[in-house]
């Protein structure tokens, strides 16, 4: 086996030479020697824990991330309509706070706990001052945005902004207000006028402080990188929520998943396209390991398939 030849301390190998003794057919690129193929990435067996171990650092990170953005997004279009200066201090400071939390030991989760303890700070700080950014840009937008006539006496106006480039129809979720949580008798109406679906979730985690729960919304069309307004009607008649319905299931083009609606597993799972359906689901657990990055996978061999021919 070739070995390296130091002149002097602290020095790189100057010339590599091959022992007495030393089959020659190492070097012979035609030798029939059998070597394993290793058919997958090169990394540490034992980081594969890194997509999943400390979830809250990696759910803070993109959730920081997405917010300043935002934030920058919606303060630089309140400058282009001359309603209030850039806030560049501050987003500097909290881009700071999460550049320094991205430190290869911290998204991966393998640090030690006394790490995680001063991160969560910064991604606490860093949150709520682009959360402060983004409320206090969108309502000076609201604010200079002009209304049309309500639709009713006691309407209220709501503006879902869109941050993305393309136009959206998603169910927002807006905090519902305490003061209106036991009211049940109000309608979602579009600009036009046409009635939109939606639901009150009560005792929703979500829904802020001061919001004793959410409402939901089904709004289209949300133009790209703007707003649409709908209104929150009083009605005559109180809301009726829909029955349970008595099977959960979910279909595309691709698959057809049955819900078990007892304790929200997957019940079943049809594959649409060769017609498979798979009836039964088992979650796995993995044991403990010493480093918090890693992840055993007991009963998987490592991806070494075949030897070179």
């Amino acid at each position: 086996m070739p070995c390296p030849l130091f002149d002097r301390l602290l020095a790189g190998p100057k010339s590599a030479t091959q022992n007495e003794g030393q089959p020659a057919k190492i070097q012979n690129p035609k030798s029939k020697i059998t070597l394993p193929l290793w058919n997958d990435e090169l990394y540490l067996e034992l980081h594969r824990g890194c997509y999943t171990t400390h979830g809250d650092q990696k759910f803070y990170n993109r959730r920081c991330e997405d917010t300043l953005f935002q934030a920058e997004l919606w303060a630089t279009l309140a400058v282009l309509m001359g309603l209030r200066a850039y806030p560049r201090k501050e987003l500097e400071i909290a881009w700071k706070q999460v550049l320094f939390n991205q430190f290869h030991d911290i998204l991966p989760g393998s640090s030690i706990p006394e790490v995680f303890a001063e991160t969560n700070q910064n991604w606490q700080a860093a949150l709520e001052q682009g959360c402060q950014i983004l409320a206090d840009v969108l309502t000076a937008i609201a604010q200079a945005s002009p209304l049309p006539l309500p639709p009713a006496p006691g309407a209220i106006p709501v503006l879902l902004f869109n941050s993305l480039n393309w136009s959206r129809s998603e169910v927002v979720s807006v905090p519902w207000p305490a003061s209106l949580a036991k009211h049940t008798d109000w309608q979602v109406q579009a600009a036009l006028g046409q009635a939109l679906p939606m639901q009150i979730e009560a005792s929703a985690g979500r829904a802020g402080a001061g919001h004793e729960a959410a409402l939901l919304i089904f709004a289209t069309e949300i133009p790209p990188v703007g707003y649409r307004l709908v209104w929150l009607v009083p009605t005559d008649t109180q809301a009726q929520d829909p029955p349970a319905p008595d099977a959960w299931i979910l279909e595309n083009q691709y698959l057809r998943v049955a819900i078990d609606p007892t304790t929200g597993n997957i019940a079943s799972l049809f594959d649409c396209a060769p017609g498979r359906k798979s009836s039964a689901l088992r979650a796995t657990s993995c044991r403990r390991s010493k480093i918090r990055a890693s992840i055993g996978m007991p009963g998987i061999s490592p991806p070494i398939t075949r030897p070179i021919p």
